[in-house]
């Protein structure tokens, strides 16, 4: 039902679109503007209707085009930098015809005798991205700065799920095409990203403000110059680095969370500098603490010394109320451009800084085999800072480019769960705690040139690229208490702490993580058209090397029950139970079940090379095909274990073909193969229990490479070059697809990972972008609709994963995991340039999706479709101040996951978790000097 629904939601929305491109009584503009002496096309000049909005800027190759004129007779201006203005008056506009006048500029003199003027091309803008789109050989989608700032989008991953087929899980990480963020490769200005996190394959798109992107394109075809490790998208980010003018902006802003801001927040007495979001070694283990716990003996000295280490601890056990203030956002932004010499030089930096706080109410319900095992009531409390810098230079000189780019992150997070609820397996009411401080530091650094021969032929370029992740949670605190329920019992309903007799991390658990990635790569790419008349193929070939490595070390500790301890104790206030005066190796003591294995050192050395031919077959067929070699060794080493080793070499081809129907529109085909290799943490011996889900996560050091084929079919057509409607398919195939899977274990549920046997996706794409300037000419009630630009974008999809049963005998074939069956994203703009104010409202919904696969005893888990509705305002006063504002998530529909239990003759839907996020209100301020 709800696919027949999405098909005529797909089929009335395309008509739609249509109709409202269908210009009526209205007159067309088109020609080509070039330079007067050297007949060079010149992309990126403006041509403008004098007294109305109307204009265009030349693509790349130098066509302009401007739709929709009410016809009349109008005076044209041509402007382009470094080139005298150009005026034509008396220009007739007929309606239904299309009027074509042709334009040639000349370079401003003065130019010439002073300086050596550059133009440099507009990267941020929608009709830049556009050009770049339908230029691209590839199939690709994207967003710009322009349609950025449009939004209340705070940071990356926001303005992310913006782009067709993309959607966000967790807040942080990409999932294209509904596949997971393992499927995905993400590249920052050209360079490989680490990943911050420690169990998955993933790049957290929440380090990047979104007020220092310039655009973000995401490549859904593979090519050979692509890296190979990718189904879903190959993502390129690319911060800003050139600015138009010189500027310094100060932005101040505010914001309100429904239900959390000025309410009771409960958070931890933490390190002075939490507020900078990284601990100041208040939480660290000392630098003296013993290695190993289970190496110190029974000795009266040795256990006077771990008592002694223990008291060195910070044993706070408690969170401190308070009221969580407003949210709170500064950043300070500066450009300049400047002469050295011949060289024009530019830098940009920015400044921005954050700290949040939020309070959720989150239910969970546990089923095992169809039974109620368990109800959670958490209430969580999120205190987040983050510090970002940006600092980028770019030299220019004739037509040669150096840039230094250059992105920091540091971000804090503070998070306290208080839960209460009941465990029916054993009949416990229950009281637990955690109390986590998360730091994040991320570092990427890029040393890059471009070169481009005097007759644009050839072209070369290259990067160095350095990249670190850290990743530090120092003494995760967990407490669980359990109320007495015996009549008999002089504490009869009192809560006691559980000591237990070995260590574990769910009661009196403290544990430390540590994780460390760098990356360091080199690559270069070099094209050369080659000229035969009016055959120009072109070929091009480039290399990248990479070396990555990664350590990991945990440090699993708790408290443990003495051969004197009092069980009366437990009902202590919690302070008085972890006191010095209570540790004691007979009372309760500090002890150790990390295993030496758990700690891991991994590398990954990556070499790949590739040629690609492109072939203009016939002048409207362009045919791109090419073959990438990989070679890639991955290893793992920890203690007590067999070293773990993956050495392979791969063959990558690809092919895209392109069929210019028209200027306007065109019809791509692609096929490629790629990868999907294991993440380290996906083969590590590690063990995990993780507070929240209640479950064990460990690694699978058997996992295989996973092979997918990917096919692709796209029409797109662009009306005008700021409008664009898109629909297409694709089909994949997985060969040893990676999935997390969910594991009936005796004491609850565990996750791992494991290869099925091959999996399918396939699906439908549309996406339309459309001006409702057309409609000016309409009749006097349509002429309100002429400031409006509307956006849509949709996919359905559908996939399947098989197992082999002989190996996996539990598993049922089914959707991928992680895999979203749809996915909806549609806005409209308003845009008055008078008025000096924009308004946008924007809408977002993806499909019912498997977070966790199960087994027969436990069912899958989905996270069920939610309705998200944004609304954003932006209004310009005087030369200097701006004003930002907006609603996040107005409908504040619950987030939902549940299970579906299938009996015999019926079906029963349990909820296993569900919270409201609450609205977002916000206002800011920019100060423009």
């Amino acid at each position: 039902m709800q696919i027949k629904l999405l098909k005529s939601l797909f089929f009335s929305a395309f008509i739609l679109i249509s109709f409202l491109t269908l210009n009526a009584q209205t007159g067309t503009l088109k020609g080509i503007i070039t330079d007067k002496n050297n007949k060079e096309t010149l992309p990126g000049a403006n041509v403008a209707i004098v007294g109305t909005t109307l204009g265009a800027s030349a693509d790349f190759d130098g066509f302009y085009n401007i739709e929709n004129v009410k016809p009349g007779t109008y005076s044209l201006t041509v402007s382009f930098i470094s080139y005298n203005p150009v005026t034509i008056n008396n220009v007739n506009i007929e309606s239904g015809k299309t009027t074509t006048l042709n334009f040639q500029m000349e370079e401003a003199v003065i130019s010439l005798a002073e300086a050596n003027v550059v133009s440099y091309k507009k990267t941020n803008t929608e009709v830049a991205l556009m050009n770049t789109i339908k230029a691209s050989e590839m199939v690709v989608s994207g967003i710009s700065g322009q349609q950025i700032s449009k939004t209340q989008d705070r940071d990356a991953s926001e303005v992310v799920k913006r782009v067709p087929g993309v959607t966000i899980v967790d807040n942080r990480f990409v999932m294209v095409r509904g596949l997971s963020e393992r499927y995905n490769n993400v590249w920052l200005n050209n360079a490989s990203t680490p990943s911050s996190e420690a169990d998955v394959k993933a790049f957290s798109f929440d380090v990047i403000p979104s007020s220092m992107l310039d655009n973000l394109l995401i490549f859904k075809t593979p090519s050979a110059e692509l890296p190979g490790d990718f189904a879903g998208g190959a993502i390129q980010v690319f911060t800003k680095n050139f600015p138009d003018k010189d500027f310094i902006n100060i932005s101040y802003s505010t914001a309100f969370r429904e239900k959390s801001t000025f309410g009771n927040f409960y958070k931890t007495n933490g390190s002075k500098t939490d507020f900078l979001g990284f601990d100041n070694g208040i939480r660290k283990l000392p630098n003296d603490f013993p290695t190993r716990l289970q190496s110190i003996s029974n000795s009266d000295y040795d256990q006077q010394k771990l008592k002694d280490f223990t008291k060195g601890l910070n044993n706070d056990w408690t969170a401190d109320k308070t009221i969580a203030i407003p949210d709170q956002r500064l950043s300070l932004e500066l450009a300049k451009k400047f002469k050295i010499g011949k060289i024009t030089a530019a830098n940009i930096s920015s400044l921005n800084y954050s700290n949040t706080f939020s309070h959720n109410i989150v239910e969970r319900y546990g089923f095992e085999n169809g039974d109620s095992s368990y109800t959670y009531i958490d209430e969580q409390y999120v205190n987040s800072v983050k510090v970002g810098v940006l600092h980028n230079w770019a030299f220019n000189f004739g037509n040669n480019k150096i840039l230094f780019r250059n992105l920091f992150n540091q971000s804090g997070q503070n998070k306290s769960i208080l839960r209460t609820g009941e465990e029916y397996s054993n009949g416990d009411i229950i009281q637990a705690y955690e109390f986590k401080n998360t730091n994040r530091t991320t570092y990427s650094g890029q040393l890059a040139g471009e070169h481009i021969s005097q007759n644009e032929t050839s072209k070369l370029n290259w990067t160095l690229g350095y990249a670190l992740a850290g990743r530090n949670e120092p003494d995760t605190k967990r407490l669980t208490l359990t109320l007495e329920q015996s009549n008999e019992s002089p504490n009869y309903g009192k809560f006691h702490v559980l000591i237990p007799s070995g260590v574990d991390p769910k009661y009196a658990g403290r544990i430390f993580l540590l994780t460390k990635e760098k990356i360091m790569m080199i690559s270069s790419n070099y094209s050369k058209k080659i000229l035969f008349n009016n055959f120009e193929p072109e070929i091009k070939a480039g290399f990248y090397s990479e070396f990555k490595s990664r350590s990991f070390t945990p440090r699993i500790l708790g408290f443990v029950a003495g051969k004197n301890y009092s069980w009366s104790q437990e009902f202590n206030p919690i302070d008085s139970i972890f006191s010095d005066n209570s540790i004691n190796s007979d009372k309760i003591k500090l002890s150790e079940i990390t295993n030496p294995s758990d700690a891991y050192s991994s590398e990954n050395k990556l070499m790949a090379g590739y040629l690609s031919l492109k072939i203009p077959i016939i002048k409207k067929i362009n045919v791109i095909t090419g073959l990438r070699i990989e070679k890639n060794l991955q290893t793992l080493t920890s203690k007590d274990v067999e070293p773990i080793k993956i050495d392979t070499v791969n063959l990558f081809p690809s092919v895209n073909i392109s069929y210019n129907i028209s200027k306007k529109s065109l019809l791509r085909l692609a096929y490629g193969k790629t990868i999907n290799r294991p993440e380290f943490r996906e083969i590590a011996p590690f063990v995990f229990y993780d507070f929240e889900s209640r479950a064990v996560v460990y690694g699978n050091p058997k996992l295989k490479n996973a092979i997918i084929h990917n096919y692709d079919l796209r029409f797109e057509f662009y009306p005008s070059p700021s409008e664009v409607i898109n629909i297409g398919g694709f089909y994949k195939k997985f060969i040893n697809p990676i999935e997390s899977i969910m594991i009936q274990a005796g004491s609850g549920i565990n996750y791992s990972f494991a290869n099925a046997e091959y999996s399918t996706s396939k699906g439908v794409e549309i996406e339309a972008r459309k001006n409702l300037s057309s409609l000016e000419n309409q009749n006097n009630f349509l002429k309100v609709f002429k400031d409006f630009t509307v956006l849509f974008n949709a996919s359905i999809i559908k996939s399947q994963v098989y197992f082999d049963k002989t190996i996996y005998k539990t598993e049922k074939d089914r959707a991928m995991q992680g895999q979203s069956p749809y996915i909806v994203n549609s806005g409209i703009y308003y845009t008055n340039d008078s008025l000096n104010l924009m308004i946008s409202v924007m809408y977002n919904v993806i499909g019912k999706r498997i977070i966790f696969a199960g087994d027969p005893n436990n069912p899958d888990i989905y996270e069920l479709p939610r309705n998200v509705l944004d609304i954003t305002f932006k209004k310009k006063i005087g030369k200097h101040i701006q004003l930002k504002g907006g609603i996040q998530d107005i409908l504040n529909q619950k987030v939902v996951y549940n299970q579906i239990e299938t009996a015999e003759n019926s079906n029963t839907t349990h909820n296993t978790m569900t919270f409201r996020p609450g609205r977002y209100y916000s206002l800011g301020i920019t100060y423009e000097f």
